[in-house]
């Protein structure tokens, strides 16, 4: 069910992307999972969805002490967000957020690259 395909290296470039785009802001855990695996092992109230499609990527992010170094700097230049009742969660939100779209607008320019015919190019105008 979960055999090597040509999405293959798409789907670990993109892992690694994310990847290096959150490690500077100390996500230092990605790992990236077939939805199907999982919910195959788990009870039908903690499965995630799987969207229709055969083999849907799932992407945990997490972190090690390593988070701390650049939250607390993020935060000193953020002092406004000591108010807020958890500046931990936006700075978790905040960064996930940028990586993904930065990564799957890359990603999704590339295959649309690799996609178009011979001979054609996309303007950007």
């Amino acid at each position: 069910m979960f055999s090597r395909t040509a999405d293959q290296q798409g789907w670990q470039q993109l892992t690694a992307d994310i990847a290096a785009s959150l490690l500077p802001v100390g996500f230092d855990i990605v790992h990236a999972f077939p939805v199907q695996l999982l919910n195959t092992e788990s009870p039908p109230h903690n499965q995630l969805p799987a969207f229709g499609r055969n083999c849907t990527l799932a992407v945990i992010i997490g972190n090690s002490k390593h988070l701390w170094e650049p939250f607390l700097h993020w935060l000193a230049g953020n002092t406004a967000l000591l108010a807020s009742s958890d500046p931990l969660d936006e700075y978790t939100e905040l960064h996930i957020h940028q990586a993904l779209q930065q990564c799957c607008s890359e990603q999704q320019q590339q295959q649309q690259q690799q996609h178009s015919p011979a001979g054609t190019h996309q303007s950007s105008q």
